[in-house]
């Protein structure tokens, strides 16, 4: 039992919730410092957030590839490499996430699977690590700091 732990995700039955819209809440500004307005990305392989003040996802990796059913082929790596857990977006087709490599170098060139059945055909496609939240910073932090968020 996880009761009275230190530290964890498990709510115990019969326990409540109290769920939050507003606010400030905290992150820890752990790849790159923060400035008032950038939009908050979270890693869910390890946690980690980013700040940018683009509207999209930093990229993690530049790929041509192609993708038959669940199969994703990856035939070239410009920059960047891939991971389990990475968001594949093609420019056709639904945005899918790798769920496992399948083949290859790890990550570089390929076969990997994605969560979406779909067919695309080979062209220019980018992988992220990083999801958008709907938080910004409200307060300008440097990196390894806390940094203040709000919706």
């Amino acid at each position: 039992s996880t009761y009275l732990a230190e530290s964890g995700n498990l709510i115990p039955v019969g326990f409540p919730v109290t769920l939050m819209r507003t606010g400030d809440y905290y992150a820890l500004a752990n790849v790159s410092a923060a400035a008032k307005g950038e939009k908050a990305y979270a890693k869910f392989q390890d946690g980690t957030t980013r700040f940018e003040a683009t509207a999209s996802a930093p990229a993690s990796a530049s790929i041509t590839a192609a993708q038959s059913g669940t199969t994703l082929t990856v035939s070239a790596v410009g920059s960047g490499s891939l991971n389990v857990g990475d968001l594949v977006t093609q420019a056709s087709g639904a945005p899918a996430y790798i769920t496992a490599q399948l083949t290859g170098t790890a990550g570089s060139t390929g076969t990997y699977t994605l969560s979406v059945s779909q067919t695309v055909s080979s062209g220019a496609a980018t992988a992220t690590s990083y999801v958008e939240t709907d938080f910004a910073c409200s307060r300008a932090s440097g990196a390894g700091e806390l940094a203040v968020m709000s919706l």
